[in-house]
């Protein structure tokens, strides 16, 4: 027991040790080796980040704007197809099809799609780094729907048939509330793997569609870690939000199962 109390205050160090450091280097001017404490703090970085400089402003704007409708259409068409292809007799055929594109790393994966995306002239645009973003998102979506459509579910659906309902009543009043859990997950891994991504930001938009992922690694190569710090703390936010609100409805889940 105590060395499963131990093994859980060193995982929490570990996670919290870096939060806090990007925070301690994103107040501070001047922090150099070897001193082990900044000389003062301040906050000069996070309003040039915020208020001061008017393209990060609309870099953040771009890449929530970017992830929100990455994971609401992949959530609403991977959901959908994971439900077309549960009723398919080839269904298993389907699915292996959908990990394809986790077959290459998705800066490879960028790369054979850059041809296409440049032939249909939307290579370095908006639309075309949300598309070859989909391309990835959506068969995540499948897959992690797929399990979804239990024999339960088929026959909870054929029971409202059986009485009458459409398929456009059992999809809103058994479907929907049912799938809540696997819909907001859905929809948080395809939001995060947008915010996060760098492959297909660099590659497919060609350093003109702007996220903080891309401004993260310029401020590094820049050699500027107090402002990467402040792009990294930003960025680290999503997971942190979906982190909370995830735990939060996995233990309503578990107190309902119990009552």
């Amino acid at each position: 027991m105590k060395s499963l109390k131990l093994g859980g205050i060193v995982i929490l160090i570990l996670c919290v040790f870096p939060l806090l450091y990007l925070t301690v280097l994103s107040l501070t001017t001047e922090w150099i080796f070897p001193e082990l404490l900044p000389r003062a703090l301040t906050g000069f970085h996070w309003n040039f980040f915020l208020a001061g400089n008017q393209s990060i402003l609309m870099t953040l704007l771009n890449g929530v704007l970017l992830s929100s409708l990455v994971g609401i259409i992949s959530m609403i068409t991977g959901f959908w197809l994971s439900y077309v292809i549960s009723f398919q007799s080839n269904r298993r055929s389907w699915i292996n099809l959908a990990y394809l594109p986790y077959s290459f790393a998705p800066v490879i994966y960028a790369f054979l799609l850059q041809f296409y995306f440049l032939k249909a002239g939307i290579s370095g645009t908006w639309s075309g780094v949300f598309l070859a973003q989909l391309l990835i998102t959506v068969p995540f979506v499948v897959i992690l729907c797929a399990h979804h459509w239990t024999t339960e579910m088929k026959h909870l659906m054929e029971c409202v048939y059986s009485m009458g309902g459409s398929e456009c009543y059992a999809f809103s009043k058994v479907v929907l509330p049912m799938s809540r859990p696997v819909l907001l997950l859905s929809f948080a891994q395809s939001f995060l793997f947008s915010w996060f991504d760098f492959g297909f930001v660099s590659v497919i938009g060609v350093g003109k569609t702007k996220t903080l992922m891309l401004l993260l690694y310029q401020y590094i190569q820049e050699a500027n870690p107090y402002i990467a710090a402040c792009s990294a703390l930003v960025i680290i936010l999503p997971a942190a939000i979906f982190l909370i609100i995830n735990s939060k409805l996995i233990s309503r889940m578990n107190v309902l199962t119990q009552d």
